[in-house]
């Protein structure tokens, strides 16, 4: 197996030095306000709506009722104060389910652990 890990660093190499070449050579990419709404919005503000908006795309997973194909200015509002306090008990709820599943079973922790 040390072969092939070996004979993969040479091409992998040559990719990453191509793409160092092209990236610094280009202008940063910009995104208008109304393509995400979150560039336009202050650092906390703006995490916390893209964690609202991961727990939206987890929802949608499980109960995909209110599926679009549009989540574009109109479609995803900025956190608020108010809006924020449902965000923060999630969030707790979630570490706190974390840390009791890590207490209970590390086997579903572990990327490199098989049940089979």
């Amino acid at each position: 197996m040390a072969p092939g890990c070996v004979a993969t660093l040479v091409p992998i190499g040559v990719m990453l030095w191509q793409r160092t070449a092209v990236l610094s050579a280009s202008m940063p990419s910009e995104y208008p306000f109304a393509d995400n709404p979150i560039t336009g919005a202050g650092f906390w503000i703006g995490r916390l709506t893209a964690v609202k908006v991961l727990g939206h795309y987890l929802w949608l997973a499980l109960w995909p009722m209110k599926l679009s194909a549009d989540y574009s200015y109109r479609k995803l509002r900025s956190l608020t104060a108010v809006g924020g306090l449902d965000l923060l008990l999630a969030v707790a709820g979630i570490v706190a389910l974390t840390a009791i599943l890590w207490k209970r079973d590390r086997l579903h922790f572990s990327l490199s652990a098989s049940p089979f």
